[in-house]
């Protein structure tokens, strides 16, 4: 599956792929701070929908990112994760730098 991308006015969507491993998040990476630079973006939101898997290169992605996003004066999302993301974000620190809008299943 494929990351896809969505500018809204400033914010950017990211649509994580199913899997995020480290073959992936390079990539992920690069497209994501070209959106972010060629289009003023000063939010960033990461939407786990689809992700059933992610190692520790999925949490790299979002800290990267928010260190980027916090230079600029901007900020970072999560939205979607389900539980195995949400472990993964909550046992490596993220989710207390970062902000989480609904998890997957919830309202």
């Amino acid at each position: 599956m494929e990351t896809l991308y969505e500018v809204k006015g400033r914010t950017l969507i990211v649509y994580m792929p199913e899997e995020i491993d480290h073959h992936i998040s390079e990539k992920i990476n690069e497209e994501t701070q070209w959106f972010i630079t060629s289009n003023n973006v000063n939010e960033v939101v990461f939407d786990f929908e689809k992700t059933d898997f992610m190692d520790s290169s999925g949490i790299g992605i979002v800290m990267v990112n928010f260190r980027m996003m916090n230079s600029m004066g901007g900020r970072i999302s999560v939205r979607n994760a389900n539980r195995n993301v949400d472990r993964a974000l909550t046992i490596s620190g993220v989710s207390r730098v970062i902000r989480e809008q609904n998890k997957k299943g919830e309202e």
